[in-house]
């Protein structure tokens, strides 16, 4: 069994990394297991909370004020002893604790089937955990680097797969399979998708690739279960990547909606401005002319006299 790997609620100032030690409300130090530390932080509702618990806590910890919180782990590399959690600045609060949850996990999953982006970042948290990074970085070129996406990374990873260790893992297989079937749901039209009986159950298979990503196997290969409670025992460091990529897609779409929501209200408000403005423009334009003349009725087959209105006097 190779060693685990070991994670700390850290910051990051002026591109380095420091990971902190505190204690929690117990006056116990933080487990360094990833689940452990995302539960420390979703113990509280923002930022400041946490900042003020820890800075004010029984070891009195010195966090510089532009200083952001992020999550680390440990690497092998002594130039770089730590980095960033999937390279996110996403810190997890008490609104992601129940994502913890491999229902809840497996839930949001199945219910954003279609979502190409999700299934690219979840393509991309299989491959940060199941091959060598500096093994697939030999094939980036410059631009490559500069703009890093995640499918940008599944791409070049197809391209070199074979020249990568570990690179053909039986779940990168299926995160692939997975993945391909949701980009051809959305190339086809998800309505003539769903109506094609000759389509695969993308639930189930969504549903199979969680579970043999997060349960946990034996030398055997068989799924391992806790003996007190029966049920899975599930990868830690993978339920915690998961929890903070799920948390952080909730933070973006809850975003998106939002900056939608405001469009569509500046959109909205501006068109009642500009009725508005054509009404007051027009009715000024009333008040200009005090009286209809003769010809505006004229225009009209109508007697001014016949509807009330008597015509405009010379001079006035």
């Amino acid at each position: 069994m190779g060693k685990r790997t070991k994670f700390y609620l850290g910051y990051e100032l002026n591109g380095q990394y420091t990971p902190l030690t505190f204690l929690d409300n117990k006056l116990e130090l933080i487990d360094d297991k990833l689940t452990a530390v995302i539960d420390y932080t979703t113990s509280f509702d923002n930022e400041a909370q946490l900042r003020d618990s820890i800075t004010k806590g029984a070891m009195n910890v010195d966090i510089p004020a532009n200083a952001k919180f992020v999550y680390l782990q440990a690497t092998n590399n002594p130039h770089f002893p730590y980095r960033k959690v999937l390279g996110t600045d996403h810190i997890c609060y008490s609104i992601s604790k129940s994502l913890q949850s491999p229902q809840v996990q497996r839930d949001y999953f199945t219910s954003n089937k279609y979502d190409e982006e999700l299934f690219e970042k979840l393509y991309k948290t299989i491959l940060l955990s199941k091959i060598s990074m500096s093994d697939l970085r030999r094939f980036y070129t410059k631009e490559d680097l500069q703009n890093d996406t995640p499918r940008r990374m599944i791409n070049i990873f197809n391209k070199h797969k074979n020249e990568i260790g570990n690179g053909n893992n039986y779940i990168i297989s299926f995160v692939d399979g997975v993945y391909n079937e949701v980009r051809h749901a959305n190339n086809v039209g998800i309505n003539n998708y769903e109506y094609d009986h000759d389509t695969y159950n993308l639930d189930y298979l969504i549903e199979r690739l969680y579970d043999n990503l997060t349960i946990l196997k034996d030398k055997d290969k068989n799924s391992r279960h806790d003996p007190n409670t029966g049920q899975f025992l599930r990868d830690d460091k993978i339920m915690g990547y998961l929890t903070i990529l799920i948390s952080e897609d909730m933070e973006e779409k809850f975003l998106k909606y939002r900056d939608y929501v405001e469009a569509q209200t500046l959109e909205y408000e501006e068109k009642e401005q500009h009725i508005l403005d054509d009404v007051v423009y027009t009715e000024a334009e009333g008040h200009d002319e005090e009286f209809l003349t003769t010809e505006d009725f004229a225009n009209y087959d109508e007697d001014p006299e016949s509807v009330g209105y008597k015509k405009r006097k010379s001079g006035i």
